[in-house]
């Protein structure tokens, strides 16, 4: 089982140009099971368990997600990648993307979690907080943000494997992290690598919002405008993975990691 000295879990499977893939609040590696399959044959893929999801360790104090991304690459031996970012990964992606932009080859952010005031949307922190796990992870399926993806049993049953898989007391408890506090205008407008903004139509209003924004104000971004695909909610790479699989093979073979698979080339320590 792949895991980092700092106690992160990640997958690999295939060869080729990098594909390192980010996933969602509670949820972990697993939802990207689709795009995996679709492009391992020509593709590196990397699926991350953020740090408090998945196989990964819990979050402790002073933990950095982005630097627990930085040890990944640099042990997995990336040195160039694809960046994909499923909403709260898409910040994550953002901030790895300021942070070590020679890491990256591109970027693509779907559905994106942003801080601005467009994300009118949050979990239901104060029904963990208050009535405890269970409840919350009840309130947390039932949240609109999923209703488009619980109509589909398949999907329902992998969505709800993986948020009961997963440890809600993570928002029971505020645990402090050591990130450095960007303005989010700055993080957007500094991004200086190509970069794809997909969204679903029918996802929540903010996130919508959010894309569009984004779409907006990042530097290299691809197209005009966030491409919307209809018909699709917020958990697009589950709801329409034929649909998305596309957009990243279109996307990747103009804007993939130009290096294949550099397993014993370190990356540069961070300045």
């Amino acid at each position: 089982m792949p895991l980092t000295t700092t106690g992160i879990h990640y997958d690999t499977a295939g060869s080729g140009g990098a594909v390192v893939f980010l996933h969602g609040v509670t949820l972990d590696g697993r939802m990207w099971r689709d795009q995996v399959a679709a492009l391992k044959d020509r593709y590196r893929c990397i699926t991350v368990d953020r740090r408090g999801h998945g196989r990964s360790e819990p979050l402790r104090p002073g933990y950095d997600p982005i630097g627990d991304l930085e040890v990944l690459l640099t042990e997995a031996g990336v040195a160039s990648c694809c960046l994909v970012g499923h909403s709260l990964g898409g910040w994550d992606a953002i901030r790895l993307a300021h942070r070590r932009p020679r890491a990256l080859a591109s970027l693509v952010l779907v559905d994106p979690w942003f801080p601005l005031p467009p994300m009118r949307w949050a979990p239901p922190l104060e029904t963990v907080r208050r009535r405890g796990v269970v409840a919350g992870r009840s309130a947390w399926l039932a949240d609109p943000l999923f209703e488009l993806a619980l109509r589909e049993p398949g999907v329902r049953a992998r969505l709800s494997q993986m948020v009961e898989s997963n440890d809600l007391g993570l928002w029971a408890t505020d645990v402090p992290s050591s990130e450095q506090s960007i303005p989010p205008v700055e993080l957007a407008s500094t991004l200086s690598v190509p970069t794809l903004v997909v969204a679903g139509a029918l996802d929540l209003p903010g996130f919508v919002d959010v894309a569009n924004w984004l779409a907006a104000h990042i530097a290299r971004r691809v197209g005009p405008s966030a491409l919307l695909v209809q018909g699709a909610g917020h958990m697009l790479p589950m709801e329409v993975p034929t649909i998305l699989n596309h957009i990243l093979e279109s996307f990747l073979a103009e804007h993939g990691a130009s290096n294949p698979d550099l397993r014993t080339t370190p990356m540069s320590p961070a300045r």
